[in-house]
Order: C-alpha cells, then structure tokens, then sequence
C-alpha cells in the first residue's frame, strides 16, 4: 500500500480534511492519545467531538481548533484539551526572561534560562492540573484562561 501524509491521510476522497469520522476507527486502533491541532481553525465541533476517543489530550498548536461549544463538551467526555496560549508559552517565557536579563543587565546561561521557562510551565501546569482535581474548573482549558485573569487582575489592583 502507498504510504500517505498525515495530511493525505487527514482528507476524505474529495480533499475535505476528515481525521473525525471516517478514520476514528483507524485513530482508535492505533494506540494514539494525542492530537495536536493547528493546521485549521474550528476543526473540532459540536459535529464531531463525539467522535474523539476518550481519553485523548488535544494540544492547540494554532488557529484556534476547537469551538466552544466542543470545549464544553471535552470534559464530558474526559477529554484534556491544552489551549495554544499554553502550549505555545515556552517561546513567550524565554522572550520574558531574555527581557528581564537585559534590563537587569546580567548574563543568563542557556541551561539557566530553559531552567526557568521549564519552571515556569511545570508550575503553570500544576496549578492548572490542581484547579480541575478540586473541581474549581472543569478542564485545563478554562484552568489556563482562570489563572491568566486571576493573575492579570492582581498585577491590576497592585498597580494603582
């Protein structure tokens, strides 16, 4: 048999991108249990979230692929979703740090600065995982968008 891309094995015979459907089954058997979504906006949906198995993290790259409604819908069916704010949040953490070296004008090692973007995400993470266990949140989707208001609306009160 030829051997497709991902992106081939994606479509449906008229080039319509299908991963839900038609190939859950395919996506079933072959052990997989992450998704990453990026290459389309709105690709997960009220449509086809049921189709997802339970049990898969869906980790945005880009482009938003996941409505809202289907976010409501996730946890339902115990589907962790990591939004793109997070999952891209490495490069905007190493962006701060790089920042905050040269103002204070000091020289940060390479291993000391991916030491503190891979902190700075564990931690991030683990405040996310804890808010979902104690049921504070329904997902790590809405525990990422809490914290980054909680956080945005502290910095706000300390500066006035």
């Amino acid at each position: 048999a030829k051997r497709q891309s991902l992106a081939d094995w994606a479509k449906d015979k008229n080039g319509q991108v299908k991963v839900l459907g038609e190939k859950v089954q395919l996506w079933q058997e072959s052990g997989m249990n992450v998704l990453f979504a990026s290459s389309q906006e709105r690709i997960i949906n009220q449509d086809n979230v049921n189709l997802l198995p339970k049990g898969v993290l869906i980790v945005d790259g880009a482009n938003g692929p996941v409505t809202p409604v289907a976010e409501e819908i996730l946890p339902k069916r115990h589907i962790e979703h990591l939004t793109g704010s997070f999952a891209n949040s490495g490069g905007v953490t190493g962006s701060l740090v790089e920042w905050a070296a040269n103002v204070a004008d000091i020289d940060i090692g390479k291993k000391d600065a991916e030491a503190m973007i891979e902190w700075s995400i564990r931690t991030s993470y683990k405040e996310m995982r804890q808010l979902v266990e104690r049921g504070s949140v329904d997902s790590l989707a809405e525990a990422f968008y809490y914290l980054a208001m909680k956080r945005l609306v502290s910095r706000h009160l300390l500066l006035r």
